[in-house]
């Protein structure tokens, strides 16, 4: 049985963002026809997660920043999300893993890490003032590209003042999710 927070989340949650929650084992997937970073498999210690897709646009078309609009000449940097973001629980504390999967070029996805975590802080505001959420959270910042990164590489990033620490691992593996906590 999936804890409740993690179901509350998911039923909040438009469905079209949910990847996959049900099983202690999932793959990400890099959607772009372009992209060579292959698959990406996880297998966890505890069933108490929550897969979802921010760069995954409804049937609909609906996007999910759907107040912003795209413009013409410009970067278009607003528009910018993280590929997945995984809520996991385990031993009482909220591990938030947001990915970003790339095959050569890496330069974007500092952009997109920063992104996805403002999105994902504000989904944390929404579960504390919906529901009862008193776990300790830890979020970390994840690169998965075939860009060697050995067994992990650390990568400093400023925006604006605040600091960030996003770690690359290598893509087209298997990883225990429990490795990252």
């Amino acid at each position: 049985m999936m804890n409740q927070v993690i179901e509350d989340f998911k039923y909040i949650l438009s469905d079209h963002l949910h990847h996959c929650s049900e099983t202690n084992s999932f793959i990400l997937k890099e959607l772009h026809p372009d992209s060579t970073t292959g698959d990406i498999k996880f297998s966890a210690s505890s069933s108490d997660l929550l897969v979802v897709k921010l760069d995954n646009p409804s049937k609909d078309g609906t996007k999910l920043l759907p107040f912003f609009k795209s413009t013409k000449g410009k970067s278009n940097c607003h528009l910018r999300v993280t590929d997945y973001v995984i809520f996991y629980l385990k031993n009482k504390r909220l591990y938030i893993f947001i990915c970003e999967l790339k095959s050569d070029i890496i330069d974007g996805a500092r952009l997109q890490l920063v992104s996805g975590q403002h999105i994902t802080e504000y989904f944390l505001t929404v579960l504390k003032r919906c529901f009862s959420l008193d776990y300790k959270v830890t979020i970390k910042l994840l690169l998965f590209s075939n860009e060697p990164a050995y067994k992990c590489s650390i990568i400093k990033y400023k925006c604006g003042k605040q600091e960030y620490t996003i770690e690359h691992y290598l893509g087209d593996t298997n990883y225990e999710l429990d490795s990252f906590i």
